[in-house]
């Protein structure tokens, strides 16, 4: 994930959960101090099914949770025909709601009709603000390799203290 500056990428592999980031990812998305953030840059951090905090760091990384963060809600209109990611779609754009921003799914016309990349963005006073999603590769099985040099997040607390 990335939102301006910040820089995160979380995978489960064997029922555990590993985050990275940038010093801002890991400030802004994980709460850490910023000492802390700064030091572990680029590193893996785990975290097991048993801890606290693994089905927060977990809770996007579902299909249906995906989904549901990018399915256009309020006044839906039907866009026009065209090319996301080297693939016919047509769009579906949502005007959102309280809880939602605008966001337009692009859906694949040909072979079968999935997401293929959605797009929300919406205005906070002066500040623009939005969000790329792609889907790609809808089928294959994935062989993520776990990650090595890990830092158990139990270590983090440790290290918190040890910074001072």
């Amino acid at each position: 994930m990335a939102i301006g500056k910040e820089r995160i990428s979380i995978v489960l592999v064997g029922g555990i959960a590993y985050f990275s980031g940038n010093s801002q990812g890991l400030t802004s998305y994980f709460g850490l101090p910023a000492s802390t953030a700064t030091s572990l840059s680029g590193r893996w951090i785990s975290i097991r099914p048993n801890q606290s905090g693994f089905k927060s760091v977990t809770s996007g990384l579902t299909l249906p949770v995906a989904m549901r963060e990018v399915t256009p809600a309020g006044s839906l209109t039907l866009g026009k025909r065209t090319t996301q990611n080297r693939q016919a779609t047509v769009s579906v754009q949502g005007s959102g709601s309280p809880s939602q921003t605008p966001t337009t799914l692009f859906i694949a016309t040909t072979g079968r009709k999935l997401p293929v990349e959605a797009v929300t963005a919406g205005k906070n006073g002066e500040l623009v603000t939005g969000e790329l999603v792609t889907f790609s590769r809808w089928g294959e099985k994935l062989n993520l390799p776990k990650p090595t040099s890990v830092v158990p997040i139990t270590a983090l607390s440790a290290l918190s203290s040890a910074q001072g």
